[in-house]
């Protein structure tokens, strides 16, 4: 299942000028949405569930990175509502294939959203107006984030187990965390950085550091996961490798609703060859 060359995200993302950059509630609403990604098990070729990212379709400008705009929402104290809003209409576009409810959905947390406590009660509230269970909501954080100031973010992480939402462990590799540090934080998934995963086939060291990692989640009974697969060379060797699970735009770029539905069709119909 390769990249859809209807996904505009990739290659028409243009540079916001400064005088655009002020950001509001209302043009959240109208101007910001969910794309979502495929991530799937490379145990049973199946689907896993989805990770749902923010798309900014600015009316003049046109599509702005997230680079670009998170930031923004962070200084403006916007993050909170940019997020909730992504996810909720994320979850709108995930139910139709969560028939089971046994399908996951991964939301990027800015450390900024992971250090007000009110954020996860906002959550959970949303996943009861949607019928999504919270162990259903994976929340993927920055290991170089939480690492330094751990300290910080053990009682918000304590709070997030609480409420019954998933943990992952993003970027993965880029801060040295060992098995202790990851047994602390109760990590559902360790999701291995994409300087790692896309020298897979090419560099020793990466594919060393994908098997450390491996390890130490397997002893944690944790996932491990290959983001930004770009080409079935790498998925090859992640399956190779024994990374759980895999998603990139080889398997299915983030998408909306409609492009979503035409690559879950063509995935019933075919499954995947690797």
């Amino acid at each position: 299942m390769k990249r859809s060359p209807t996904t505009p995200f990739a290659d028409n993302v243009v540079t916001l000028p400064q005088t655009a950059s002020r950001l509001s509630e209302h043009l959240l609403r109208e101007q910001f949405s969910a794309a979502l990604q495929p991530r799937i098990d490379l145990h049973s070729k199946l689907l896993y569930g989805f990770e749902v990212f923010a798309r900014w379709q600015h009316p003049q400008y046109g599509y702005i990175a997230p680079a670009q705009f998170i930031h923004i929402a962070e200084k403006q104290a916007l993050i909170d509502q940019l997020t909730l809003h992504v996810v909720e209409q994320g979850l709108q576009m995930f139910q139709p294939y969560n028939q089971q409810n046994n399908l996951k959905l991964s939301v990027n947390i800015s450390p900024v959203t992971f250090s007000h406590s009110d954020f996860f009660i906002a959550l959970h509230s949303l996943c009861e107006r949607y019928g999504i269970q919270p162990q259903q909501i994976i929340l993927d954080f920055s290991e170089s984030v939480v690492r330094e100031e751990f300290s910080q973010f053990e009682p918000l992480l304590r709070q997030s187990h609480e409420h019954g939402f998933l943990m992952a462990l993003d970027d993965f590799g880029t801060a040295e965390s060992t098995a202790v540090d990851i047994q602390r934080m109760e990590i559902h998934e360790l999701k291995l950085d994409q300087s790692i995963v896309k020298y897979f086939t090419e560099s020793r060291e990466a594919r060393m550091l994908a098997q450390a990692a491996i390890k130490i989640a397997s002893s944690l009974d944790a996932l491990v996961t290959a983001e930004c697969v770009e080409n079935k060379e790498t998925l090859d060797q992640a399956v190779a490798l024994g990374c759980d699970l895999a998603q990139g735009y080889y398997l299915g770029p983030p998408m909306f609703a409609d492009e979503l539905a035409q690559w879950y069709r063509d995935y019933q119909k075919n499954l995947f060859d690797y």
